[in-house]
């Protein structure tokens, strides 16, 4: 099941909402330590000190080097645009008030089923 977050951005007169979708696998994508930076680009050496000499080559694989999982459709970031929204128009923030009210809705807390508390018997 994907996972969702919402997003509320407001530029000068315009609301936007942004509903982002993502399965489990980006965020462990995302999640992963960011490889050796020294991998890929050697320093440039400056007029005053020698030159660096070249890394040795492996054949060997680069442990620290992140595995990237495979990804699938739902797996990637989707982000979906609503608006914009003016708030000069009252329309347009009826619109949004009816987004903010549902939004609301989903995340509410439900009551525990039955009696609760001292005086419940």
């Amino acid at each position: 099941m994907p996972c969702r977050r919402i997003l509320l951005a407001q530029d000068r007169h315009e609301i936007f909402v942004v509903v982002a979708s993502f399965g489990p696998a980006y965020v462990d994508y995302i999640r992963q330590p960011a490889a050796d930076p020294t991998d890929s680009i050697s320093p440039l050496p400056s007029s005053s000190t020698k030159p660096m000499p070249a890394k040795p080559k492996s054949s060997k694989r680069n442990p620290h080097k992140p595995k990237i999982p495979k990804l699938t459709d739902v797996d990637f970031l989707r982000m979906h645009e609503f608006g914009p929204f003016d708030v000069t128009k009252s329309n347009d923030m009826q619109i949004v008030g009816i987004i903010l009210l549902r939004i609301a809705d989903m995340y509410e807390e439900t009551p525990p089923a039955g009696p609760t508390g001292p005086d419940a018997s």
